[in-house]
């Protein structure tokens, strides 16, 4: 991409063209500060992710977040979940944040997007709001391989319908 269509700041997107669109969010909840088993997260990364989620859905966009935590190195490790920042943001924003829990191979690596998550998209509604898994524990997201990198940025993108779909980097300068 040439950046010709890029936005700095998503009040600038136009609120006519919110309604309807799929806003693929990368967050910035990596809370391995905390301690692993503390449901607490910080408050101003959970505080600026809603206001962000808010302004999505208020104008019934379609948000579907995903985050990353620690470094489990493309493995599954049910300490390094997501259930808690969904849990968080749910709170905060008093509204419905749906988790999607990705697909445990046979060979043990993990993949970020599945069945599951293909029909939770699906089922999507305007002002909806999803959560997919922890990115890192997806063995592509961190790989040597690009094509493995970019066939999991393809599956990410793919998630929403073709032309109305809009990457939101939320919560990094």
């Amino acid at each position: 991409s040439t950046g010709e269509n890029r936005i700095n700041n998503l009040s600038d997107f136009p609120v006519d063209r919110i309604h309807g669109t799929y806003f693929l969010t990368r967050t910035n909840l990596d809370d391995t500060h905390f301690e692993l088993s503390s449901p607490e997260i910080d408050d101003i990364r959970i505080n600026q992710t809603a206001q962000t989620v808010d302004f999505i859905t208020r104008h019934g966009g379609i948000a579907i977040l995903f985050n990353h935590i620690g470094r489990p190195n493309g493995r599954y490790v049910p300490d390094l979940r997501t259930d808690h920042i969904a849990a968080a943001l749910e709170k905060v924003l008093r509204k419905t944040v749906k988790k999607t829990n990705g697909v445990l191979l046979s060979d043990g690596k993990f993949k970020l997007i599945g069945e599951e998550e293909r029909q939770a998209v699906s089922e999507m509604q305007p002002g909806d709001i999803l959560m997919l898994e922890n990115t890192r524990m997806d063995f592509r997201e961190q790989s040597e391989n690009p094509s493995e990198r970019l066939e999991l940025a393809r599956e990410i993108a793919g998630l929403a319908p073709k032309g109305k779909a809009v990457y939101v980097m939320d919560g990094f300068p």
